[in-house]
């Protein structure tokens, strides 16, 4: 049976010990961080949302420390981090890693996902683009993830109301914003748990996380209920000490003197457009087989104490 470990903090650039059990590991994921929203006080497009990478079969030395990189999500703005593993720096560059999205320029064009081209791995996929303006805001993008690029967030409509967050990799765009209604979020990959967008009566709704399922997109704020809703939190990954995470969901758009814009949701989900909206920080997954075939504990940095060695001890 193969050790889990879910790698999410200290965000930016420090070393990680290899635990001592681990000499091949499986695989290694990575998710670059959500971008925030472009201004803080007008429409523009939705952010978009990192972008994912994976290698297979990396050799490690046990217990040897190698440099690491968890990326910030992106505040208004500003551009989601970008994540490593196995590298000095992003730009080194290392073993593998992925882009975090790009800064939205609080123009009416949605904010651009995190890019493959840009990312180190054998498997990569672009995070989700945001939606685009059209008189209201876009909703974010979705974050890549191990099913595919991330889902665009769904465009602002001309008067009345902002656009859906798309969901993570695997689940779907969301939707535009009606003449009345505020767009839904994507669904994840159960099509199902989208943030319902606002009515004229009825405010919008987050994201609803699911185990085993990749976060869905948070709806739509509309005119008289003008604060969005937020992606939900990716839930595809189980580490051994039953901690879940994964890709999350873009946050949806919010309108006129609306609170905040849909946050992106962790792990790299774009935040949505106009107020104060930040994007999911990355994150980094570890899966080996313990050497010798046993399984030990596994270190969930930032979360709970790490394996503390042979005497089968947790710090922390």
């Amino acid at each position: 049976m193969a050790t889990v470990v879910l790698i999410v903090s200290p965000t930016g650039a420090s070393s990680y010990t290899v635990p001592a059990d681990c000499d091949l590991a499986d695989s290694v994921e990575c998710i670059g961080g959500g971008a925030g929203s472009g201004r803080d006080d007008s429409a523009c497009g939705g952010a978009g949302g990192g972008s994912y990478a994976k290698t297979l079969s990396l050799a490690l030395t046990p217990s040897s420390s190698i440099g690491i990189g968890v990326a910030a999500g992106g505040t208004v703005g500003t551009a989601g981090g970008n994540t490593w593993f196995n590298g000095a720096l992003f730009s080194t560059p290392p073993t593998v890693g992925a882009e975090g999205a790009p800064a939205q320029d609080g123009s009416a064009t949605g904010g651009t996902g995190g890019r493959t081209a840009n990312s180190f791995g054998s498997t990569k996929f672009a995070g989700g683009n945001g939606g685009a303006s059209n008189g209201y805001t876009g909703g974010g993008g979705g974050a890549g993830s191990k099913l595919g690029a991330g889902r665009v967030g769904g465009i602002g409509h001309s008067s009345v109301s902002a656009g859906g967050g798309g969901a993570a990799g695997g689940g779907t765009d969301g939707a535009a914003g009606t003449a009345d209604v505020g767009g839904n979020g994507g669904d994840n990959d159960a099509s199902s748990g989208h943030g319902v967008g606002a009515t004229a009566s009825v405010a919008a709704t987050s994201g609803t996380a699911a185990n085993d399922r990749v976060g869905a997109g948070g709806g739509g704020a509309q005119l008289t209920q003008q604060t969005a809703g937020a992606g939900a939190v990716g839930r595809e990954y189980l580490s051994t000490l039953s901690v879940y995470a994964g890709a999350g969901g873009g946050g949806g758009g919010d309108v006129g003197g609306g609170t905040a814009g849909g946050n992106g949701a962790n792990y790299g989900g774009g935040g949505g457009s106009r107020r104060a909206a930040t994007g999911g920080q990355g994150l980094i997954v570890l899966t080996y087989t313990a050497s010798g075939g046993a399984t030990r504990p596994v270190k969930m940095a930032g979360v709970w104490g790490g394996y503390a060695g042979e005497s089968g001890g947790f710090a922390g």
